[in-house]
C-alpha cells in the first residue's frame, strides 16, 4: 500500500508541476490535484492493478484510461470556468503527464533489495 501512496503523490506532484510551468498554477490546481489523488486511491480500492514490476496487463491499461479521465474532466471544467474554453495544449499536457508518470512508476522495477 505504501507504494500506491507514493505513486499517487508522484502523479499529483507531476500535475502541479505541469500547471506551474504552464503559468496556470493557483488554488484550482490544488483542488484538482487533491481530487485526483482521492480518485486515484478510490480507483485502487475499487479496481486494483497488481501486475508485476516491468510488466503491463489489461488492468494497467484500463487504470491509465481511468486516470486520464479522472484528471481530464476536472481540468476541462477548470479551464472552461476560468477561460471560457478548453485550452487543448494544456489539457493534453496534463493528461499525458499523469499517464506517463503512472506507466513509468508501474513499469520500472521496485528497487528494494531482495534477501
Amino acid at each position: 500500500m505504501g507504494q500506491k501512496i507514493i505513486k499517487g503523490l508522484l502523479m499529483a506532484a507531476s500535475y502541479l508541476f505541469v500547471d506551474y510551468n504552464a503559468g496556470t498554477f493557483g488554488a484550482a490546481s490544488w483542488v484538482i490535484a487533491s481530487c485526483f489523488l482521492l480518485g486515484y486511491y478510490v480507483k485502487n480500492w475499487w479496481f486494483p492493478s497488481a501486475s508485476e514490476d516491468g510488466l503491463f496487463d489489461w488492468k494497467d491499461v484500463a487504470s491509465a484510461l481511468i486516470l486520464a479521465i479522472s484528471i481530464g474532466v476536472p481540468e476541462a471544467v477548470d479551464q472552461f470556468i476560468i477561460n471560457g474554453s478548453i485550452v487543448w495544449k494544456e489539457m493534453v499536457l496534463a493528461v499525458t503527464t499523469i499517464v506517463f508518470t503512472y506507466f513509468t512508476s508501474t513499469f520500472f522495477p521496485n528497487n528494494t533489495a531482495k534477501k
